[in-house]
């Protein structure tokens, strides 16, 4: 753990995830690539509620999520199910989160 400095926000951040931005610049480069993959769809697939301008997108986007039902669990094996994973997290636009995804568990399938 490492306290960081951000001089854009003039603050002070303890560091102890590993990330190079303070909260706030991450929080603003999140809420860019959500604004940039949100101008990139068609709006007439957009639900109206993800389109409303005074309320922040990633609030949008978390509500939005919270309407999906729990699905049932699937029976098949992790790596499959990681596999469909790494497939979501690129659609929903957590490409870090994907890439970790698939250096570790499907490139390691590969390799076995």
């Amino acid at each position: 753990m490492e306290v960081s400095y951000c001089g854009k926000h003039g603050q002070s951040y303890l560091n102890d995830t590993g990330m190079s931005k303070c909260p706030e610049c991450q929080k603003e480069l999140n809420e860019k690539i959500l604004s940039s993959w949100y101008q990139q769809r068609d709006s007439s697939t957009l639900d109206p509620e993800l389109i409303v301008p005074e309320e922040p997108r990633i609030e949008a986007w978390k509500q939005e999520m919270k309407k999906i039902h729990d699905c049932p669990q699937r029976q098949d094996s992790t790596s499959d199910q990681m596999i469909d994973l790494y497939d979501v997290a690129v659609k929903l636009g957590f490409y870090d989160a994907a890439d970790y995804i698939r250096q570790v568990f499907i490139e390691k399938r590969k390799g076995s």
